[in-house]
């Protein structure tokens, strides 16, 4: 028991030592990039503003093409203010309606037929006539049989399986079993 305390009490003491050398590191580069931005003229510090705005800019749309802001980044950033969320959220869809533009129909089709695939594997087929209870999309319910594993104290049988469906709805993304 006293050789884990010991061995506990090493691991600890090294990630304290390594957290105080990056510490004053990362003061060492601040306060280094601090000096190269005081020594620069006013025209280099506008053209070095300049720079960072556009990769800040290049870095918001590669989030937006990834999918990064969804609906729940909004509903955090909503609760710390609603002007904000609105405001970001229009400037999103802005970009992606320009992405969207700049896709060439052959890669529109593959990347459909790609979250097709995607979709098929996660949630099964598409069932055209089936209605999802809980928002009435009609042609958007995906089913996909399989087994679940039930823990069941029978006298000879641990566990069990049980043949179940899965639904998942496209629209509003609820997922059921029947």
């Amino acid at each position: 028991m006293g050789i884990l305390f010991f061995l506990l009490f090493v691991i600890l003491s090294g990630i304290a030592i390594y957290i105080s050398f990056e510490s004053r590191r990362i003061e060492r580069n601040k306060k280094k990039i601090r000096a190269e931005y005081e020594a620069m003229s006013p025209k280099e510090k506008k053209a070095h503003a300049k720079k960072l705005m556009e990769e800040q800019e290049v870095d918001f749309r590669k989030k937006v093409a990834e999918g990064f802001y969804s609906e729940k980044y909004f509903d955090m950033v909503e609760i710390k203010n609603p002007n904000q969320a609105q405001i970001m959220r229009e400037k999103v869809n802005k970009v992606k309606l320009e992405i969207e533009a700049a896709i060439t129909p052959d890669e529109r089709k593959r990347r459909d037929a790609s979250k097709r695939r995607f979709l098929s594997d996660l949630h099964g087929d598409c069932i055209t006539e089936l209605v999802c209870p809980h928002c009435q999309a009609k042609g958007l319910v995906r089913m996909k049989k399989g087994q679940s594993d039930e823990l069941v104290l029978k006298s000879s049988h641990l566990y069990r399986k049980k043949d179940i469906t899965k639904m998942w709805c496209g629209n509003c993304t609820v997922e059921w079993e029947i």
